[in-house]
């Protein structure tokens, strides 16, 4: 009977890290990127993992600016924070050094401009001294952290696959904005109640 809960907790650590140090959302970012790459026939080098390396700094980066919570309470993603900082600063040093190795290995220039856009928005997205009056950062804007979020993610796992396989991708951004919105609805509900009064999640 030890064995087994030693095991259970085990496993209960190991879903933490994997949702908590946001693996999760890389690998769902991974996921649509290649079904992209696959559905645009590119027979080139996948940005697949580039773009999940990204994922694993970004939203670590925003975990980072988190403002006071609404409530009394905090996330749990917070509170995970608070026990296991190198655990996610691990997950973040892991995704950058990865970015690296991916960029150097696929070696296209034109993807620098890209990601410079992507990133600079969601750079911008979280820090505080970025419409400070506000409460800081754009996702302090009314109604701007759904279209945000939606926006970067049908940019890097729709547009960018596009162009790279020379095929149109208006209308992949417009499916892949309107899907990633659609999901992120809940998140945005529930995130509500803990968000600082400054942040406008819907």
């Amino acid at each position: 009977m030890g064995n087994f809960n030693a095991f259970i907790n085990t496993f209960k650590g190991f879903i933490r890290t994997f949702v908590y140090a946001n693996f999760w959302v890389a690998g769902a970012v991974w996921g649509l990127t290649r079904f992209s790459e696959e559905l645009f026939r590119f027979s080139g080098t996948s940005i697949a993992v580039l773009n999940a390396a990204a994922t694993l700094v970004i939203y670590g980066f925003a975990r980072l600016f988190e403002g006071p919570a609404a409530t009394e309470g905090s996330s749990r993603i917070s509170q995970w924070r608070e026990r296991m900082p190198k655990t996610a600063f691990l997950s973040m040093g892991l995704g950058g050094a990865t970015i690296l190795f991916e960029l150097i290995r696929i070696n296209e220039a034109a993807l620098t401009g890209h990601y410079a856009i992507a990133g600079a928005f969601a750079l911008l997205y979280p820090i505080p001294f970025i419409l400070k009056r506000r409460g800081g950062g754009l996702r302090s804007i009314p109604g701007l952290k759904l279209i945000l979020i939606a926006l970067v993610w049908a940019y890097v796992t729709a547009v960018i696959p596009a162009l790279r396989a020379g095929e149109d991708w208006y209308w992949p951004f417009i499916e892949r904005f309107l899907w990633t919105a659609a999901l992120t609805i809940p998140f945005d509900v529930r995130d509500a109640e803990l968000d600082a009064n400054a942040i406008r999640t819907l």
